[in-house]
């Protein structure tokens, strides 16, 4: 029976081993081959995202003014159009 039991116990410190050395192994694994990929993929799209602010930059102010531009021809429009509407009524 005490032979049992150290049988058991010791196949329990192999267990124990082997789960253990599996945690580093995938550690090691995660640190050299892993985080170099995410590495690179984070520095992609920090290349990227400076690029899309650089364009953002210049486009926005012209969006911006583009919009005003549109803005003041249909307050533009809508004036002409109620002068219409008050000339149409006038002659009716």
């Amino acid at each position: 029976m005490k032979n049992l039991s150290i049988s058991k116990r010791t196949w329990s410190i192999i267990i124990t081993i082997l789960i253990l050395l599996s945690l580093y192994s995938y550690m090691i694994i995660d640190v050299t081959v892993v985080q170099p990929k995410y590495s690179k993929k984070i520095d992609d799209v920090v290349v990227e995202f400076s690029l899309m602010k650089t364009y953002l930059d210049v486009k926005i102010p012209e969006m911006d003014t583009l919009l005003s531009r549109h803005t003041e021809e249909l307050l533009r429009q809508n004036k002409q159009l109620q002068k219409l509407n008050n000339v149409a009524r006038f002659i009716r």
